[in-house]
């Protein structure tokens, strides 16, 4: 017989062994016996259909994470540092891979690079007109129209003290947001050339 620690006395040690492992096998069997299959017991256990599938859900999570291979993120530009002609502003709509698809604006005869607001400055975005422009009198007058962005230089004498204000408004906002680049350079066909 086993013995036991010695605080029970041999006949507790006895009627204790007698309990637990005298049983005939045809108790442990009853005991044990499963009248369903685990498919039923699922079928018939929300609890348990619930967990089963929240275990399979992590595992696949698990699984796509030690499979996936992390690609290293895109190295920063470098920050861009030059004034520009018109025509050399041209080129930063998002669009030119020779710029790195930057995208620049101007505003008060200063560029601002607005790359990181490419979902509202990008291609697709709501005021892609303003990029690679000089698109003082569109932040004044709250157009999107490419037909009011001049060519050339604009003097924006035209403009009354409402307009003035909203341009004053829309420079503080992108100036904020943005680093500035530089500033716009005019040659003398821009001069020339007027608003349309």
């Amino acid at each position: 017989m086993t013995k036991f620690p010695i605080f029970l006395s041999d006949s507790v040690q006895s009627i204790f062994f007698k309990l637990v492992f005298s049983q005939s096998a045809n108790n442990i069997k009853s005991h044990f016996r499963m009248d369903k299959t685990w498919m039923q017991e699922l079928k018939e256990s929300p609890t348990s259909m619930f967990l089963l599938s929240l275990s399979a859900y992590l595992v696949y999570k698990i699984g796509c994470d030690l499979l996936r291979k992390d690609e290293p993120p895109p190295k920063p530009l470098e920050p861009l540092k030059q004034d520009m002609t018109l025509n050399e502003l041209k080129k930063y709509t998002g669009l030119d891979a020779s710029v790195d698809k930057r995208i620049c604006l101007g505003i008060k005869d200063e560029i601002f690079e607005v790359t990181r607001g490419k979902n509202f400055y990008g291609p697709d975005g709501p005021y892609s007109c303003f990029a690679g422009r000089e698109a003082s009198r569109c932040f004044a007058t709250f157009s999107k129209d490419e037909d009011d962005i001049p060519e050339g230089r604009d003097d924006l004498t035209d403009l009354n003290a409402d307009q003035k204000s909203s341009l004053n408004d829309w420079y503080e906002n992108i100036s904020s947001k943005y680093p500035k680049v530089g500033k716009i350079i005019y040659t003398p066909e821009d001069e020339i050339k007027k608003t349309k």
